[in-house]
């Protein structure tokens, strides 16, 4: 019995991707004081290139399918003899290549073909030629791309020193990427911002040793998360298949991207205001600000009005996302003497997410296991937070082990959380020093897609293993296991990220040596929540062909890996 063709035959990939990343930047720097002015300006042009150059090959119908070493020479020497036969029969630009010792089709036995752009002929096309020598395997297919994405930038910033007390920096940046169309394929963001030392008036009480405020606004652009050339539609051979150990699928051609000149940058503005403080020498200090920032045009993948080539296509929301809150920064040094130091910091934050202006609404939140298929957990609607919840209302099993509950429904809850703190201590007794760091996250939660595809009663009935609250739950084994509020938790927690101490071990009269440390480090030691899974701050999203509506997804645990917990210990010199 062949188990998909592999065994007796045996199945191998090979990859490589190389990227090629080349950057021309210049500028051109002014400084001047005015009288009580100082100026500082800077101006620039910047080219950036961004190459993706990638090739996987897959063969099967190893002539020794035991030892690992044998197979991967023989794969590696076939794809080699194999690509300089396709490339010799082309004289092209070409997508893939695969030779068979039987070509599904039935248009040539024991040969290969070559697909890709004919410069002889100027159009797509497939040649065929004789099987090489050098091709061991029963079959092998290559595929190919080479993507190079640009963008070109245009930049200005000027920064202005009144009286040693009044700060004013005013930037704009013209940017250009060959992502967009040629409607929108330049972006203009400016921003400015203006700080007053208020300290050094004479109005200030003395006690503050520092005290400024500072204000400002800006735009900046994104292209995060487009792929090459999604505005325009281009075909190519697909992708070549090889589904047993003597035959390989020939490709069609394949559609790429679609029309859409107007595709254009994503935007956020923002607005800010602060203060920063200190008290006493800056024995205490710390700031306080508060934001307002609204996205625009977002790049999304949304379905396309059918019939159309693809199903999906790349597109700008027409809506906005706001995102507002405030952060207070604190720092204290209790003990600052040469031998020895002692500071506390800490800081808290608090963010409002709103997705506004959008009429229309989308699924999101892929959920995967059996009997899940196209289900969903989350909403894309206006007047709610991004990554909302849309879920069944659980109350319970009826009599008969049902669970109760039907619609899908807002549930006021959101992946996204509302508080974010952190809390840091630092110390150093002669040559010892400590350092810790504590991070905590509140107001998310954490929808247990592991709970919901495998802890159910129905599991029992497929001989698999379950948590022991199901055997109690009163869930009956023909029970729908329906996306809903029973498998949503709290994703609050406090979590001890870092754990530092040292030891500099004293040197005297040594001429190479000029510092010795010994420390040891630990990460993620210890975490702090009511979350049943493994861990409320990793979320699992599935592949990008996967994701309803094109949307990502947050705050979805599908068999996630934890964080590990890790320990250093390490050896700094210096020389």
């Amino acid at each position: 019995m062949l188990l998909n063709g592999v065994q007796g035959f045996g199945q191998g990939q090979l990859n490589n991707n190389k990227t090629t990343n080349n950057l021309v930047e210049l500028t051109l720097n002014y400084t001047k004081t005015i009288g009580k002015v100082q100026i500082e300006a800077v101006g620039g042009y910047s080219y950036q290139s961004f190459q993706n150059k990638y090739y996987w090959a897959t063969g099967r119908g190893f002539t020794d399918f035991v030892n690992f070493d044998n197979m991967q020479n023989e794969l590696k020497s076939s794809y080699d003899a194999g690509n300089a036969a396709a490339v010799g029969n082309f004289g092209g630009v070409i997508n893939n290549w695969g030779i068979s010792n039987d070509i599904r089709n039935g248009t040539q036995t024991s040969g290969g073909f070559v697909s890709g752009f004919d410069a002889g002929s100027g159009a797509f096309s497939q040649k065929y030629f004789a099987r090489p020598g050098g091709v061991t395997l029963a079959a092998i297919g290559a595929n190919f791309y080479n993507n190079t994405d640009y963008i070109q930038s245009y930049f200005g910033r000027g920064n202005f020193t009144i009286a040693s007390k009044y700060l004013i920096t005013a930037t704009l940046r013209v940017d250009g990427s060959s992502k967009f169309g040629s409607d929108n394929r330049y972006g203009v963001f400016p921003s400015g911002a203006f700080a007053w030392k208020l300290h050094d008036e004479d109005f200030m009480p003395e006690v503050f040793s520092t005290f400024k405020f500072r204000t400002g606004y800006g735009v900046v652009g994104n292209q995060d998360g487009l792929g090459y050339g999604e505005f325009i539609r281009r075909d190519r051979y697909s992708d070549v298949s090889v589904g047993d150990a003597r035959q390989i699928g020939v490709p069609g051609v394949s559609t790429q991207g679609s029309v859409n000149p107007s595709l254009k940058w994503e935007q956020t503005k923002q607005f800010s205001v602060g203060i920063d403080f200190g008290i006493l020498g800056d024995k205490l200090s710390g700031s306080i600000d508060y934001y307002v920032k609204n996205t625009t045009d977002l790049l999304l993948r949304a379905n396309a009005a059918q019939p159309a080539v693809n199903a999906q296509i790349f597109t700008n929301l027409n809506a906005t996302v706001e995102n507002k809150g405030w952060e207070v920064a604190l720092t204290y040094a209790a003990i600052d003497k040469p031998d020895a130091s002692l500071s506390f910091s800490g800081n808290v934050s608090r963010n409002d997410n709103m997705l506004k202006d959008f009429g229309g609404a989308l699924d999101a939140g892929t959920i995967r296991g059996q009997g899940l298929s196209l289900a969903y957990a989350q909403r894309l609607a206006g007047g709610y937070p991004l990554f909302s919840y849309h879920l069944r209302e659980f109350k319970g099993f009826d009599a008969t082990g049902q669970p109760i509950g039907d619609n899908q429904v807002f549930v006021g809850k959101s992946a996204l959380p509302t508080w974010n703190m952190g809390f840091s201590v630092n110390a150093r007794y002669k040559s010892f020093d400590l350092a810790m760091y504590f991070s905590g996250q509140f107001g998310q939660y954490v929808y247990n897609n592991t709970a919901n595809a495998f802890f159910v009663a129905g599991s029992i009935n497929n001989a698999r293993n379950v948590t022991r609250n199901v055997l109690t739950a009163g869930e009956a084994g023909s029970a729908e296991a329906a996306v809903s509020t029973r498998f949503l938790e709290s994703g609050d927690f406090i979590r001890m990220q870092n754990f530092t101490i040292g030891y500099n071990l004293p040197l005297k009269d040594q001429k190479f040596i000029k510092k010795l440390r010994f420390y040891l480090n630990g990460q993620n030691l210890f975490l702090i929540t009511n979350y049943s899974g493994l861990d409320p701050e990793v979320s699992s999203s599935p592949a990008a062909f996967d994701l309803l509506n094109g949307l990502p997804t947050a705050g979805i645990d599908y068999s996630a890996y934890p964080r590990p917990r890790t320990f250093t210990l390490g050896l700094n010199l210096s020389f």
